[in-house]
């Protein structure tokens, strides 16, 4: 018996390994160009809604960050005492001008009780 030498067929598996994988890498590294340019207009829009959002005034009171940096203590510690009964005398003991601080949750800031705030300022 004699064999019948191969005719020409499909192609090795290993080319058209290497073939489908140049593929995949130009179709990843366009999506990639594309998602990074995604990702900054995308930034760049979030900080741009984020500057036109109306910020609170300094005379409208203290954000929880400025009343913590004030008192000496993390702001997670003013937020977790603003809801008790006796947080007015509670700052009142922290503060360094012994300001009493109360919050008011519809601005969500501490607006002094026993001064007026541009003093403080």
């Amino acid at each position: 018996e004699t064999k019948a030498a191969p005719t020409s067929g499909p192609k090795p598996v290993a080319e058209e390994q290497a073939s489908t994988l140049s593929q995949l890498m130009a179709v990843m590294s366009k999506n990639s160009s594309l998602s990074k340019s995604s990702k900054k207009s995308i930034g760049q829009g979030a900080a741009a809604s984020k500057s036109q959002a109306a910020s609170p005034k300094s005379s409208d009171g203290l954000t929880q960050i400025q009343l913590a940096k004030r008192l000496e203590l993390h702001p997670s510690t003013v937020g977790k005492r603003r809801g008790d009964d006796d947080f007015a005398e509670w700052s009142l003991g922290k503060d360094p001008d012994g300001v009493s601080w109360e919050f008011n949750p519809e601005t969500r800031l501490y607006r002094p009780l026993n001064r007026d705030l541009s003093e403080l300022l």
